[in-house]
């Protein structure tokens, strides 16, 4: 059996817009004469060239392919207009391509946009059946299956009232209770779950993580950065109707950031995805390296006391002594980490950091330090800690904003904060001058890794501008401290009082 769930070659999608309603009759008529007389002659091609100017075709999707593996959660990105409803009616079979084809190995359940697949002026009840129907299942099947989807659904009395009565979210719920049940080998969304109350969500949710728990295939089109980092292992970039990138969530919501800010060609996007792999691979390739290396030696492990305080140069050492049987293409400071020495600091970057802009302004000199001043990348649950960089303006900058993120190795934002949400006013950046911003917190984290990305950006006319972002710039390590589960650490005190 293929391990293909979907197989997209070579899509494109035109749709052609007519100058007129009357050049839908002219056009064809002045093409018809040019066949007469002969397209390849002077006034047949007179003929054809006229009838040409009546219309002109739009590519929603040009050229796109990609498969997608069974079991595997894929997440769709792009901005509005960009093809990703038009890619994912053609893979559900509403649509039909212009060009390329499309394989869905399995029954296909899709949510698309509201209302689609329901018929107003029948009850949410005769939906049910008549959705059913086109998924493959009997009657007999749906009858044994009707009351689970009627409890999902949740809409009470409303299931015998016509669906042209339902709200939009009345509507979605129906739709997912049809998808969830009707076992489906590929679900496809597109932003359906948006309009649901926080209630639904999560139980669209945790079904969605029930059904690629069983091996089911899905393909989600989203703008919650959030639900596409949390539900899916790889994700499309899609813009201007062509898949411009192909990589794990994080990196293309990174990139999708940019997108948004219209500061990126087509052309630039692609090479910029390739160039983004290869890195990728490399640091795959170094980690599994590594794993190797460190697994066949007998040295005695590095060990962190809680009491103890490891200078960054003690850490270097001996990570560096421990990799010494290494041979790479390229020397391991260069592709592991990044030192950049001053008088006073040590600034560590990430040498897979996502970053850009740039032109009115540079985010430099980041440094993050314990409280005992120490630069380091590894701290225990609790640590106060601090992180400062420097910002420079190459313009005027009005009223800047200053922002922190903290990420998972999942790329789901941890903790998000800037100047803005802690109500601290900014004063103007003249051209030349240069500030220092610290931002200074505990590491209330559980163990882990995780990512520290670091934004410069402004409000003109009431548009963001970017003038620096500096997306997952420093990695660093969280170590436990006690045995509790979960994301964060809220250290409970605990009192057990008798009262006998």
């Amino acid at each position: 059996m293929s391990e293909v769930a979907i197989k997209v070659t070579d899509v494109s999608k035109t749709y052609r817009i007519w100058e007129s309603p009357s050049a839908r009759l002219i056009s064809p008529l002045l093409h018809q004469l040019g066949r007469l007389v002969g397209k390849n002659t002077f006034v047949g091609k007179w003929f054809v060239s006229k009838g040409n100017k009546f219309f002109r075709d739009f590519y929603a999707l040009k050229g796109v392919s990609f498969e997608v593996k069974k079991g595997q959660a894929v997440g769709i990105v792009g901005r509005n207009g960009s093809g990703k409803s038009t890619l994912l009616q053609i893979i559900a079979g509403t649509v039909k391509p212009t060009t390329g084809s499309v394989e869905a190995h399995g029954r296909v359940a899709a949510l698309l946009e509201l209302g689609a697949g329901f018929n107003p002026e029948f009850t949410g009840k005769e939906n049910i059946y008549i959705n059913t129907s086109v998924l493959g299942l009997s009657k007999a099947e749906t009858d044994a299956k009707y009351a689970a989807i009627a409890a999902y659904a949740d809409i009470g009395e409303f299931i015998e009232e016509p669906v042209k009565t339902y709200s939009s979210g009345m509507q979605v719920r129906l739709a997912f209770a049809i998808a969830a049940h009707v076992e489906a080998d590929i679900i496809i969304i597109d932003e359906a779950l948006a309009v649901g109350d926080a209630r639904f969500q999560l139980k669209c949710a945790r079904t969605i993580d029930g059904l690629l728990e069983r091996g089911k295939t899905l393909l989600f089109v989203s703008h919650d950065p959030g639900s596409v980092k949390r539900l899916c292992k790889s994700a499309l970039l899609i813009e201007q109707g062509e898949c411009v990138m192909e990589s794990n969530p994080n990196t293309i919501i990174n990139v999708y950031s940019k997108v948004t800010t219209g500061e990126t060609s087509i052309q630039a996007l692609k090479v910029m995805g390739k160039t983004i792999e290869k890195e990728i691979h490399n640091e795959k390739f170094i980690n599994t390296n590594i794993a190797r290396t460190e697994s066949n030696q007998k040295e005695e492990k590095i060990n962190l006391p809680n009491n103890e305080i490891y200078s960054l140069k003690e850490q270097l050492i001996k990570t560096q002594a421990s990799l010494a049987k290494l041979t790479l293409n390229t020397s391991l400071d260069e592709k592991i980490f990044e030192l950049t020495k001053s008088d006073k600091e040590i600034h560590i970057t990430n040498p897979l950091e996502f970053n850009y802009g740039g032109q009115l302004g540079l985010i430099e000199n980041i440094c993050i330090k314990d409280k005992y001043g120490q630069t380091t990348l590894i701290f225990n649950t609790g640590d106060e800690f601090l992180i400062s960089f420097t910002v420079t303006a190459k313009e005027k900058i009005d009223d800047p904003l200053y922002a922190m993120t903290i990420k998972d190795t999942k790329g789901q934002d941890i903790y998000v904060t800037n100047t803005l949400y802690l109500g601290i006013n900014t004063t103007s950046l003249e051209k030349g001058l240069t500030n220092i911003i610290t931002f200074k917190q505990n590491m209330n984290l559980m163990a882990g890794e995780y990512f520290i990305s670091l934004g410069f950006v402004t409000f003109i006319n009431e548009k963001l501008v970017v003038i620096h972002r500096r997306y997952d710039v420093i990695k660093i390590q969280v170590l436990p401290t006690d045995r509790c589960l979960g994301i964060a650490n809220l250290y409970s005190n605990v009192t057990i009082k008798n009262i006998n």
